[in-house]
C-alpha cells in the first residue's frame, strides 16, 4: 500500500502531493505517501455495534478537520508526522468516541445518526486535548505491525 500510495502521489511534471490513506477497523490506520513518515494508528474504543453510516460520519469528519489543518498550514512544524496525517488521527478518534457515546446511550438501537448527535459534545471534550496516545508504527499493506 505504501509503494502505491507514493506512485499516486507523483503526478507527472509536477511536484509531489501529499496522500493520506485511512483505513478503517478494529484499529484504523493513517497511512501518509511522505517518505520515511510512519503509519498513524488509532486504537481508541468505538462502539460494540457496527452499524451502517459510521463510514459516512468518517468522511465527513475527516473533511472538516483536513479543512482545518489546510487553514492552519502556516504552522505546520517540520518534524514529526505530517499534519494532515493528525487532522485524520483526530476524525477517527472523534468518531469512535462519538460512537462510543451512543453506544452507551442507546444500545443495540444505536444508529449513525445517534453517532452524529454525540459529536458536538464529544468535540468539546476533545477541545485543547493534547494527543499523547497516537501511536506511531510501521504497518504493511496487509495491516501488519513491524517491520
Amino acid at each position: 500500500l505504501e509503494t502505491s500510495i507514493q506512485a499516486l502521489s507523483l503526478p507527472m511534471g509536477r511536484a509531489p502531493n501529499e496522500i493520506v490513506v485511512v483505513r478503517k477497523g478494529p484499529v484504523d490506520v493513517i497511512q501518509t505517501s511522505s517518505l520515511g513518515v510512519p503509519s498513524l494508528t488509532c486504537a481508541e474504543a468505538g462502539s460494540l455495534k457496527r452499524t451502517g453510516g459510521i463510514g459516512d460520519v468518517l468522511a465527513g469528519c475527516l473533511a472538516a478537520f483536513v479543512v482545518h489543518e489546510r487553514n492552519a498550514r502556516q504552522a505546520a512544524r517540520a518534524d514529526g508526522p505530517p499534519l494532515t496525517a493528525l487532522a485524520c488521527y483526530a476524525a477517527c478518534a472523534l468518531t469512535r468516541r462519538a460512537a462510543a457515546a451512543a453506544w452507551y446511550g442507546h444500545g443495540r438501537s444505536m444508529t449513525a445518526p445517534d453517532v452524529l448527535g454525540e459529536i458536538g459534545r464529544v468535540v468539546q471534550e476533545m477541545e485543547g486535548i493534547v494527543v499523547a496516545d497516537v501511536k506511531v508504527s510501521s504497518v504493511d499493506g496487509e495491516g501488519n505491525e513491524g517491520r
